[in-house]
């Protein structure tokens, strides 16, 4: 499913709004490197692909702007183990 993504960079995190609910995944930039610090699915809102879409749109933004990732997230951690395509911008 395609959502609307916004990209909040005063908040440091791409989000989807639904109603009254926010999903987002929030990162922070150090050099030339971008960390991903949480994932966050309203219970109301899970289920739905939400943070995927997501983390998959914060990794295309990585990859743009050529930052290398890290993250302490597990769901980032489980996104990249199960799809490769990834890996490589994995510091």
């Amino acid at each position: 499913m395609e959502y609307d993504i916004e990209h909040n960079e005063e908040l440091g995190r791409f989000q989807i709004k639904s109603g009254e609910e926010t999903a987002f995944v929030s990162y922070s930039v150090y050099g030339d490197t971008i960390n991903f610090n949480r994932t966050y699915t309203p219970p109301a809102l899970r289920g739905r692909g939400m943070a995927a879409s997501l983390v998959r749109k914060a990794f295309e933004y990585s990859l743009e702007k050529k930052f290398k990732v890290t993250s302490g997230c597990s769901y980032v951690l489980t996104f990249v183990q199960r799809y490769n395509i990834y890996k490589e911008l994995m510091k």
